[in-house]
């Protein structure tokens, strides 16, 4: 089974990865991040940080929408329904600014210590914190259009 024995290696993971990203991202974006740490225990920089910044695109493309919903994709038609009757009816369990915040700290495993130094790893950490800066200041700009029209 050329799947199994080279899980990493070759399109099969890349194309499945890319295809899942829209139908679950959450799930996606921890396989990406788990294959980066493995990568950097075998101390392949290149590898690690490409799927740390897929990690990261996982994570926009869930957090994409402003109230992201899990949903089913073309081939999976009944998701919806099913997502639908769940206890969460397809909203996401946290708030966005929280789901940044973790995928920061996530970002101080040790295993990625030897990324350190490594400019795109920097500028993955300062696109996190970005993101999470943008949903303080999203929150704030509601914050104040809500206190307007109550004054209004």
């Amino acid at each position: 089974m050329r799947f199994a024995r080279r899980p990493l290696e070759g399109g099969y993971t890349t194309q499945i990865g890319d295809d899942l990203v829209h139908l679950n991202g959450n799930s996606i974006a921890q396989f990406w991040y788990q294959a980066a740490i493995v990568y950097c225990v075998q101390e392949n920089k290149e590898k690690a940080l490409a799927y740390l910044g897929k990690f990261v695109k996982a994570a926009e493309s869930l957090l994409a929408e402003e109230t992201p919903v899990l949903h089913g994709d073309s081939y999976f038609t009944g998701l919806d329904a099913w997502i639908q009757e769940s206890e969460l009816s397809g909203n996401l369990p946290r708030d966005k600014k929280v789901i940044w915040d973790s995928a920061i700290q996530a970002l101080d495993n040790p295993a990625f210590a030897v990324l350190e130094k490594e400019k795109a790893y920097i500028e993955i950490k300062e696109e996190l914190s970005q993101r999470s800066r943008e949903c303080v200041e999203k929150r704030q700009m509601k914050r104040e259009e809500n206190d307007y029209a109550i004054r209004s």
